[in-house]
């Protein structure tokens, strides 16, 4: 939905829509540790840009803001800098298509669009959406707060129910011991759960509390520490309830990924 919609002479646009795409065509993200990579880079913008959504296709990306034309040229101009430095491979982008977002009912209809952009070109390289917004409006991914707050003020009506078609299997909390380190780190948005940082110590508390009265020893062995530190975590502070559901809702999606990928699916 790349269509420039025509503004009346003289009226302050609603927003804007841009897509960037590689110099070379390349698929832009191919796999979760870029993908959340590049949704972690659009989350960590100002908030003066207005982040509403976005979504990535095979080797494009769409982005939806609530600001100014200049503001939405600026912003991506920061993208593809730092998107360089944060994507394998990335040697530039082609110029910026930027087009107008009517109001909105357009950027209702543009939040469906850039969701489903994955499955729209038959890439298939994303079932769970995350390089989208939508796991950010299904509470999959409690710390976008301000960009959900800002879709909200905008659409009041929008609700998640309306959006669940885009998953590739129903939306439960449920644990599967096997999915919960993936399931901290989509949550979180982390490549994985090496290191000793913040993100990491709290994506592991998740994890195991997520997994609820697990055995230890099975929960050391899927999140690669030992017995003991399993049960440290478990004493090691409160997690916010939000991210324990969330990382069991991952749980659930994953495992529903793999059994139909296994099922050649």
């Amino acid at each position: 939905m790349t269509l420039a919609v025509s503004i009346a002479a003289g009226a302050m646009p609603f927003g804007f829509q841009l897509i960037l795409r590689q110099r070379d065509n390349r698929v832009l993200a191919p796999d979760s540790t870029s993908r959340r990579a590049l949704v972690a880079t659009l989350l960590a913008q100002p908030e003066s840009f207005g982040l509403l959504g976005f979504g990535l296709g095979d080797d494009h990306a769409h982005v939806l803001v609530r600001c100014g034309r200049e503001a939405a040229g600026e912003l991506g101009r920061r993208l593809e800098i730092t998107l360089q430095g944060r994507i394998p491979r990335c040697e530039g982008f082609r110029p910026l298509l930027i087009t107008e977002i009517a109001g909105q009912d357009h950027l209702r209809s543009l939040i469906d669009y850039v969701i489903d952009q994955d499955r729209k070109h038959g890439a298939n390289l994303d079932p769970l959406r995350e390089g989208t917004v939508l796991p950010d409006l299904l509470g999959l991914r409690p710390g976008a707060s301000a960009v959900v707050r800002r879709v909200l003020d905008e659409l009041p009506r929008l609700r998640g129910r309306q959006l669940l078609h885009h998953l590739p299997a129903p939306l439960r909390e449920v644990a599967h011991v096997d999915t919960l380190a993936e399931a901290a780190c989509a949550a979180l948005l982390l490549a994985n759960l090496d290191g000793r940082d913040a993100r990491r110590a709290l994506a592991r508390r998740a994890a195991v509390a997520a997994a609820g009265n697990t055995d230890a020893s099975v929960l050391a062995a899927v999140l690669g520490i030992d017995a003991r530190s399993v049960r440290r975590l478990r004493g090691a502070g409160d997690v916010p309830p939000a991210l324990i559901r969330a990382v069991r809702r991952w749980s659930g999606l994953l495992a529903a990924v793999r059994a139909d990928q296994g099922r050649g699916g």
